[in-house]
């Protein structure tokens, strides 16, 4: 009985042991498969002591608009918009100075730049921090100088720079519209000032209407008496205006006759005056 429960133990751990076998074995030929893979994948560029490795890709999908390609031909990385004519870049990239510093690092997605980019300078200090959709910049940037002083601070949407940029060692904020330039503030001033909205032109319309209203209640008016003998007064003093020609001022000086008319009593009695003269004649 207890040969026999001997034996059976026996064969229940050699079984196992060969089924561990089994699985180490494929899941070498699986890594080897894949680091193989990766291998022939993998282009290493040597140009002007700079290098850089990058993983290549035989999909070819169809290229979309307003976006920038990267592919690997002749040795060589390239871009173009819209479309390309190489290996696409697929995966992790990553760059160096020729003292073997980082200088770049970033992941590529069908020859298209996804996810976290960083960039750093000689001295190993950061020099930008960029995020990546579809290869379109997309989120908050910020570019930092050589010391680590803030440069450039900004957000972009679909690609292009977009709402307030600000400049901390040139003292400006810049405003962006879908990549135009709206508005410079040399100040660096934060207040913007926006155009108010549809409804709220019109409620300041109405408000505007109404302060002339009002305004123009608050003015009295003359009553009707008044009215009337200020057009008296203008009509007598339309009457009263002096000729505008000098030469009938002139003869009016002259002749003092012409310029005033005598009362009826007057003329009257100088008509008697005269008579009386002649008859005492």
């Amino acid at each position: 009985m207890h040969t026999a429960k001997k034996n059976r133990l026996i064969g229940y751990n050699r079984n196992n042991s060969l089924i561990l076998l089994l699985l180490f074995t494929l899941q070498v030929i699986f890594v080897s498969g894949q680091f193989n893979e990766l291998s022939l994948n993998r282009k290493i560029i040597n140009k002007r002591g700079y290098k850089e490795i990058v993983y290549v890709t035989d999909k070819t999908p169809i290229a979309k608009g307003k976006r920038s390609y990267h592919w690997y031909k002749s040795l060589g990385i390239h871009s173009s918009q819209n479309n390309y004519a190489g290996e696409l870049l697929d995966g992790p990239y990553i760059k160096y100075y020729p003292g073997h510093q980082l200088a770049e690092k970033g992941y590529f997605t069908k020859g298209l730049k996804t996810a976290l980019w960083t960039t750093w300078h000689q001295n190993g200090k950061v020099s930008s921090v960029m995020r990546w959709k579809n290869g379109r910049r997309s989120g908050k940037y910020i570019a930092r100088d050589s010391l680590g002083s803030i440069v450039e601070l900004g957000n972009y949407k679909k690609g292009f720079k977009n709402g307030k940029w600000i400049l901390p060692l040139e003292g400006r904020t810049l405003y962006f519209k879908k990549g135009k330039l709206t508005k410079i503030d040399s100040t660096s001033n934060d207040s913007v000032q926006k155009k108010p909205s549809f409804f709220k032109g019109i409620f300041s319309k109405k408000e505007k209407i109404k302060e002339d209203s009002i305004q123009k209640d608050t003015v009295a008016q003359p009553n009707f008496f008044k009215r009337l003998f200020t057009k008296k007064d203008g009509k007598n003093k339309k009457q009263k205006q002096k000729p505008k020609n000098a030469t009938i001022r002139k003869a009016q000086k002259s002749n003092p006759k012409t310029t005033k008319k005598e009362g009826f009593f007057k003329r009257l009695f100088r008509k008697k005056n005269k008579k009386t003269t002649k008859t005492n004649a």
